[in-house]
């Protein structure tokens, strides 16, 4: 993550914010951080999915792979333009990119995410409420992280993780 922020922060320089527009543009921009540090990513990638238990044609946002793993992320992006969110409806808003990410087959990638990203960009006033709401959910996901603002241009934008593990398949006798 510490080149995502990097990056984001270069971009800083030319008045733009990656994280300001849309989850594509976002999804680009990691993919240029996991190349910069040698790992093979690729976006919207032709993938298995089960909708409603059957097997069906789809599409991953993001599969990042090492030399030992590989991980699939399903992202769902978030402008906040302020106002105070409740924590619990922050989990629904990581609950949406869990269960895409579920829709994942087993398959697709030794590790699977869902992604919720939080741009405060656009926000004309950032409340503090939302942020303590914010920083008390970090403790139900997986891994979380701020990448804090690099200029006049851009705002904290906050990407929250939440692995999704696969079912566990009852024996049949």
């Amino acid at each position: 993550m510490n080149s995502a922020a990097e990056l984001a922060h270069e971009f800083s320089k030319l008045e733009d914010d990656p994280f300001r527009y849309n989850e594509t543009a976002t999804v680009s921009l990691l993919i240029a951080a996991a190349a910069r540090v040698e790992l093979l990513a690729l976006a919207e990638f032709v993938s298995t999915k089960r909708v409603q238990k059957l097997p069906s044609n789809g599409r991953c946002d993001l599969w990042i792979c090492g030399r030992q793993l590989s991980w699939a992320f399903e992202v769902k992006q978030i402008k906040y333009r302020g106002g105070v969110h409740r924590p619990a409806t922050i989990l629904k808003w990581v609950e949406k990119a869990c269960q895409a990410a579920r829709e994942l087959t087993h398959h697709e990638a030794d590790k699977r995410f869902g992604l919720l990203v939080i741009s405060l960009h656009d926000a004309e006033q950032i409340e503090a409420a939302f942020i303590k709401n914010l920083e008390s959910i970090v403790s139900k996901v997986d891994y979380a992280w701020q990448i804090a603002s690099g200029s006049d241009f851009t705002g904290d934008t906050f990407l929250l993780f939440k692995e999704v593990h696969k079912k566990r398949v009852a024996a049949r006798t």
